[in-house]
């Protein structure tokens, strides 16, 4: 009876084996690259987000300014058209 047995070389298990690991983490690499880019777009989009937010602030702020001169200018005129009337009324 013969038996077959297989010779392994180790040098090819220990090439397969590098070529393996240096696979895996050529991949880990490419993943934490990626989500490092990732990451730095939702930065910039959350910066650009909050800078958008301050320039709608800012000018709503102004729209809200420019909207109480108008009222104050709105009322001085009827308390001067109210204090007239009451002086027409008095004579």
């Amino acid at each position: 009876m013969t038996t077959a047995t297989a010779t392994m070389q180790p040098t090819s298990l220990w090439a397969d084996l590098k070529t393996t690991v240096n696979s895996i983490f050529g991949a880990i690499v490419a993943i934490a690259r990626t989500t490092e880019k990732t990451v730095n777009l939702a930065e910039l989009e959350v910066d650009n987000l909050s800078q958008m937010q301050h320039i709608r602030l800012d000018a709503t702020m102004q729209e809200r300014a420019e909207q109480q001169a108008t009222f104050t200018k709105q009322l001085a005129s009827v308390k001067r058209a109210t204090n007239k009337a009451n002086k027409a009324a008095n004579k």
